[in-house]
């Protein structure tokens, strides 16, 4: 299926061009005639004998957003499932096939009010897929949070259920309740085994902290140290300067850069007399290792976003990829505390040495040289362009 986006100033809309499935006649009015729960909004537009699906979903997040970062937690999971669960049975009340459903975390959208998912319904669908909940399993199986032995216990025993068959709303809330009853008896954080409650009048050796007794505690405390030990420990200030000078020469953006960001007029004027410019730093290069030339180069190895507005944002300067880009801190990577910029706005990756935009659906909008970007539409950045976040300009600055 081959989904498109397309947004004007107010409005977004994800569309699907000519499904050619076969359904009941019902099923069509009973979607468009009802505002049904847990859906995307449809309009059937037909033009020249061909019909395509537009699913409004103007103010909504894509849920693969929240997950791009790799970590789907118990909140994040219980969040999915459930919503599976209540949009299947609303679905029987309306007549409706719940396979007809899309299993895909590009098609979930949640709201940002009400904080529940709402799913796209394709009539006819359910001829064309089989066993949909497994494909979402796989995906959600790949970006778990492994650190919660609750979350990973729970997806592995759903995608165990939907692998012997298309697992029921009855059987899938089981898999969440087994494992909330689980974790509702204390657990031993080193080693995630869990443990009955205390006894009766009695100390609970896991949970209840175990003091040592008086003569061990002087003894440890007063316990010798070689010379050889003392010796080998260097001092802690000495440690931490060399710490803070690593970091420093880590983020030391060489002449090369400072050109290239001249020609972008990031620095058409003379440095502040406050800034320290640093001695230059003769590095000697084998014969066999070339210096390589700027315009002779594969491709970029760095971008970064030079802020051309007129508020108090920062530049951003995304290291790993994707680069999540919002103002809700925890979330997003590159923080803009801007209020027309969304909690998470947009996203950059990088495919082989070329970088991309992405807007996540955002309130207000992401623009690049004056065009207005749909949600899901990756767009090449160049050099130069002007990137606005809502109403935040930046200029991209690619760097070898």
């Amino acid at each position: 299926m081959d989904f498109k986006y397309t947004r004007t100033a107010s409005c977004s809309y994800m569309t699907l061009k000519d499904a050619g499935y076969t359904y009941e006649p019902y099923k069509m009015q009973m979607l468009l005639n009802n505002k049904i729960p847990g859906l995307l909004d449809m309009k059937v537009i037909s033009e020249n004998g061909i019909s395509e699906y537009w699913y409004d979903i103007t103010g909504l997040q894509p849920l693969d957003f929240l997950t791009e970062k790799g970590k789907i937690g118990w909140e994040q999971l219980c969040m999915i499932i459930r919503g599976i669960c209540d949009v299947k049975l609303t679905l029987e009340k309306y007549l409706l096939d719940a396979d007809d459903l899309i299993y895909d975390s590009k098609r979930f959208f949640r709201d940002r009010k009400t904080e529940k998912l709402l799913f796209c319904y394709v009539p006819g669908l359910k001829g064309q897929q089989t066993n949909g909940m497994l494909s979402l399993l796989e995906t959600i199986l790949e970006r778990l949070d492994h650190n919660d032995p609750r979350v990973v216990r729970a997806g592995y025993e759903l995608y165990e259920s939907c692998a012997e068959g298309e697992a029921g709303v009855e059987k899938m809330l089981q898999c969440l309740q087994s494992q909330e009853t689980r974790t509702s008896l204390p657990i031993i954080p080193e080693t995630g085994h869990i443990y009955p409650e205390r006894a009766e009048n009695g100390p609970n050796l896991f949970t209840d902290p175990v003091k040592k007794p008086v003569m061990q505690a002087r003894e440890e405390m007063a316990w010798p140290v070689s010379e050889e030990s003392h010796k080998s420990k260097k001092p802690f200030t000495g440690r931490r300067k060399r710490k803070k000078e690593v970091q420093e020469d880590s983020d030391f953006w060489t002449e090369d850069d400072f050109a290239q960001m001249k020609e972008i007029g990031r620095w058409d004027k003379p440095p502040s007399p406050a800034v320290k410019q640093s001695p230059p730093v003769i590095r000697h290069v084998q014969e066999d290792h070339p210096t390589e030339l700027f315009s002779e180069a594969t491709g970029p190895g760095r971008i970064r976003l030079i802020y051309r507005g007129d508020g108090h944002e920062q530049d951003l300067k995304p290291q790993t990829f994707p680069f999540l880009i919002g103002k809700k801190e925890g979330n997003a990577d590159g923080l803009i505390r801007a209020r027309t910029v969304s909690r998470v706005h947009a996203k950059i990756y990088k495919e082989d040495s070329s970088f991309y935009l992405e807007d996540a659906n955002s309130t207000n909008g992401t623009y690049v040289n004056g065009e207005l970007l749909p949600c899901h539409t990756s767009y090449p950045l160049r050099q130069a362009d002007r990137v606005i976040f809502g109403d935040q300009e930046y200029q991209v600055a690619l760097l070898p």
